[in-house]
C-alpha cells in the first residue's frame, strides 16, 4: 500500500481510499458469493449500484434465489433509482420460480422503462406470459397489458399480445381500454396495412358499442371516462375522417340522451356530505352544445347520415321502435337538433331522400314524443317543399290533427297528397269528398274506391281507427251501403294473390299485376301496395325487375325485401336460412352470420358440418350482374355493392374478385 501511494498523486491517493472504504473491500469481490459475503452484514445501506451487481451476478451464475433474497433485504429500506434494478431483480424472481413476484417487479420496471430497449421487450413477454400461463390468471394478466403496454404500444413485444388484449377487453366489455389501445398504438406509428389487417374489427367494435338503443339492457356502459377516450381516438383517425366524424357523434349524443335521463350523470357519484350545497345541474342547451357542433360537422361533410342522425336523438340504434323514457331527451331543443338535418337534405339523393322523409310520417318513432312533424324545422321545410308530399315515399304534414283543419284547409292539402302512399292521405282525401256538409257516405265512397289502394288489406286497429276518426269527422255513422262497402272492400280484404307453394311464372305474375297498378297514376286494386309486398316476400324472382326500376319506390321495396329477409322455393334458399336476411347498409356478410351460429365463428368447420349451406347467397348472381351493369353506367348505388359483398362465398369466387377489382379501381 505504503508502495502505491508513492507512485500515485495525493488526489488520486485519495480517491482510492474513498473507493476502499465506501465498498468495504468488495470492488475486489468477482464472484456472486464473494460479493454477497462482502456485503451481507451492511445489505440495507448498500449503494444501489452495488446490489445491482449483486443481481447481475446471482442471474449470470445461476443464484437467482440468493440473489432476490438480498435485493428484497435492501429493497424494504431503498427504492431502486435505475430501472435496470427492477428489471434483474424481475429476473432473479423469475428464475428462482416466484412468478407472481416476478410480473410485479417486471410492471415495476415497464412503468419507467424505455419503450425502444431490447429489455423492455423481455420483461413484456415475461410479465405477460407468467400471469396468463404459468399463473393461468386472466385478470391479473390482462390489468398487466392494461397497465403497462398502450405506453409501450411501439415495441414490437408490446404488439403481439394486442390481439389477445383487446379480444379480452371486448369479452370484458371495456371499451375504453380499447379506445385508449387503439390511440396509443396510432400514436406508435402504426401502419395503415397492419390498421387494417389486424385492428379494424376492434375499431368496429368500438364505434358499434355506442351506435345502439340509448337504453338497452346490457349494452356497454357510457360514461365521462369513456367519451373522452374516444374523442382523443378520434382526433388521431386522420387516415378516416369519416368514422372519427361518427364515433364523436355517437358517443356524445348516447351519453347526452342517457344523462337526460337519468343514467350516466347518476353512476359513480359521491354521496353527498350533510348540509353541502346541490350542485347547480347544467341546463339541456348546455349539455347538447357539443352533440349538435358534431351533428354540423358530420352532416357538412356526409350529409347521407341525416337520416342517422336524427335516430341517434331519438334513441340510437337500426330500431323504429324505441323503448325507455325518450321524452325526457328527444323533447329538448328539438329544432335545434333537427336543423342541421333539415341543412343537409339538398345534398342528399333520391334514395336518402326518401329514406328520411319515411321517417316523418305521422308516429314513425312509435312513441308521441317523437313525432317530426310537430318540429318547426320540418314543418317549414315541408310547407316550403310540397312537392315532397306529393310521392309515394312523401310525408304528410300535418301541424295539428286533420280533424282540426278547416274544409279549405284540407281542400288545399289534397292535391299534395295523390300520390302519397300513406294511409292518412287516404283519409284526408276522403273527407274532402265528403265535402263541405261532412257527407259521410261520400266518404266512405271514396274511402273504398280510388282512396283504398293505401289502406291496409284486413280490418285491423289501423283500418278501425281510420273509419273511427272518418265517421267523428262527419258527425255520423256510415249507411248500410257504405258499411257493406267497407266490410268488403271492393275483393280485396278475402283476396290472395299468390301462394308461396305456386310455381315461380304464377307468382312472379301475381306480383307483377300488383306491381303495375301500383306504378299507375291512380291504382285501383284496393291494399295493392300490402298485397304486392306480400307476395314479393315469396317471390325473389321479382328482385331483378325491381333493381333496373330507377324509381326510389322501386329500390326501397327491393331494398327493405333484401334486408327483411326473402324466401325462395329452390334447395339453396332452404339450405341457408329461415329468412335469408341481407345487411344492405354495413359490412356483414351472411356467411359469417352463419359460420359463426353452427361452428362458432370458423369458416372451415362450417364447411365441413354444414356443406350444403356453405354456399353464397342465392340472390348474389343477380346483384352480381346488376352492380357490374350500373358500375359501366357509372350509376352504382351504395345499398346494392353492400348487400352484393354480404353475399359472397369465400370460394369459387374469381369472377366476384374481377367485379371487386373494378369497384376498386372506379
Amino acid at each position: 500500500m505504503s508502495a502505491m501511494r508513492r507512485k500515485l498523486p495525493q488526489r488520486a491517493q485519495v480517491c482510492t481510499l474513498a473507493g476502499l472504504l465506501l465498498f468495504g473491500g468488495i470492488a475486489q469481490a468477482e464472484t456472486f458469493d464473494e460479493k454477497r459475503k462482502a456485503m451481507s452484514s451492511t445489505m440495507a445501506t448498500q449503494p444501489e449500484a452495488a446490489v445491482l451487481a449483486l443481481l447481475k451476478a446471482g442471474v449470470e451464475e445461476g443464484k437467482p434465489t440468493e440473489a432476490i433474497a438480498e435485493a428484497r433485504k435492501w429493497m424494504r429500506q431503498n427504492l431502486p433509482k435505475d430501472t435496470m434494478f427492477l428489471y434483474y431483480a424481475g429476473r432473479a424472481a423469475e428464475l428462482s420460480g416466484d412468478a407472481r413476484g416476478a410480473a410485479a417487479l417486471y410492471q415495476q420496471y415497464l412503468k419507467k422503462a424505455d419503450p425502444k430497449a431490447e429489455t423492455t421487450g423481455q420483461a413484456i413477454i415475461a410479465g405477460h406470459t407468467l400471469l396468463r400461463d404459468q399463473l393461468v390468471d386472466l385478470s391479473a394478466a390482462y390489468a398487466f397489458n392494461r397497465s403497462n403496454l398502450g405506453r409501450l404500444a411501439a415495441n414490437p413485444a408490446a404488439r403481439q399480445f394486442d390481439q389477445w388484449f383487446l379480444n379480452e377487453a371486448m369479452k370484458r366489455k371495456d371499451a375504453v381500454a380499447v379506445a385508449n389501445r387503439l390511440h396509443a398504438l396510432i400514436k406508435s406509428g402504426l401502419s395503415d396495412d397492419l390498421r387494417v389487417a389486424h385492428y379494424a374489427p376492434y375499431f368496429n367494435w368500438l364505434f358499434q358499442s355506442s351506435n345502439v338503443l340509448a337504453e338497452r339492457p346490457g349494452t356497454i356502459a357510457s360514461s365521462d371516462e369513456l367519451v373522452a377516450a374516444c374523442k382523443r381516438l378520434s382526433k388521431v383517425m386522420t387516415f378516416d375522417q369519416e368514422t372519427a366524424l361518427r364515433l364523436d357523434w355517437a358517443v356524445s349524443v348516447r351519453h347526452y340522451n342517457l344523462t337526460q335521463a337519468g343514467g350516466p350523470s347518476n353512476q359513480g357519484k359521491k354521496r353527498k356530505k350533510k348540509n353541502q350545497p346541490e350542485a347547480e345541474p347544467a341546463t339541456p342547451a348546455a349539455q347538447i352544445a357539443v352533440p349538435i357542433a358534431e351533428a354540423k360537422a358530420l352532416l357538412s361533410k356526409y350529409p347521407r347520415y341525416a337520416k342517422w342522425v336524427q335516430d341517434g336523438w331519438a334513441g340510437g340504434g337500426n330500431s323504429r321502435y324505441y323503448r325507455g323514457d325518450v321524452k325526457t331527451y328527444w323533447v329538448h331543443e328539438t329544432d335545434a337538433k333537427l336543423a342541421p338535418i333539415v341543412a343537409a337534405i339538398p345534398k342528399l339523393n333520391p334514395t336518402q331522400l326518401a329514406e328520411l322523409m319515411q321517417t316523418w310520417q305521422w308516429n314513425y318513432y312509435g312513441v308521441r314524443e317523437v313525432r317530426l312533424m310537430d318540429i318547426k324545422a320540418v314543418r317549414d321545410y315541408v310547407l316550403a317543399n310540397p312537392k315532397q308530399m306529393n310521392s309515394r315515399v312523401g310525408a304528410v304534414l300535418l301541424v295539428k290533427q286533420w280533424e282540426s283543419l278547416t274544409f279549405e284547409e284540407l281542400q288545399k292539402l289534397a292535391p299534395n297528397l295523390a300520390q302519397n302512399s300513406s294511409i292518412e292521405a287516404s283519409v284526408i282525401r276522403a273527407a274532402v269528398a265528403a265535402g263541405k256538409d261532412k257527407n259521410l257516405d261520400k266518404a266512405m265512397a271514396a274511402l273504398t274506391g280510388p282512396e283504398a289502394w293505401r289502406l291496409p288489406q284486413h280490418h285491423d286497429a289501423r283500418n278501425a281507427h281510420v273509419l273511427g276518426r272518418l265517421s267523428r269527422y262527419c258527425g255520423g255513422k256510415p249507411s248500410p251501403q257504405a258499411s257493406q262497402q267497407w266490410a268488403a272492400l271492393a275483393g280485396g280484404i278475402s283476396t290472395v294473390d299468390a301462394k308461396p307453394e305456386a310455381p315461380a311464372a304464377q307468382r312472379l305474375a301475381a306480383f307483377r299485376k300488383l306491381w303495375n297498378d301500383y306504378k299507375s297514376p291512380q291504382p285501383k286494386i284496393p291494399s295493392v301496395r300490402e298485397r304486392l309486398l306480400k307476395v314479393l316476400a315469396f317471390t325473389p324472382e321479382a328482385i331483378p325487375e325491381l333493381l333496373k326500376d330507377n324509381s326510389v319506390d322501386a329500390q326501397n321495396i327491393a331494398r327493405n325485401a333484401v334486408a327483411t329477409g326473402l324466401m325462395g322455393q329452390e334447395p339453396e334458399w332452404k339450405e341457408i336460412e329461415a329468412t335469408n336476411k341481407v345487411n344492405v347498409s354495413s359490412y356483414a356478410p351472411g356467411i359469417l352470420y352463419l359460420a359463426q351460429r353452427h361452428a362458432g365463428g370458423s369458416l372451415s368447420e362450417f364447411k365441413r358440418r354444414q356443406p350444403k349451406k356453405f354456399l353464397p347467397h342465392p340472390l348474389e348472381l343477380v346483384f352480381r350482374q346488376h352492380v357490374a351493369n350500373t358500375l359501366k353506367q357509372n350509376k352504382l348505388s351504395e345499398w346494392q355493392v353492400i348487400a352484393w359483398i354480404n353475399m359472397q362465398c369465400p370460394e369459387n369466387n374469381a369472377e366476384q374478385i374481377k367485379l371487386a377489382q373494378a369497384l376498386v379501381k372506379s
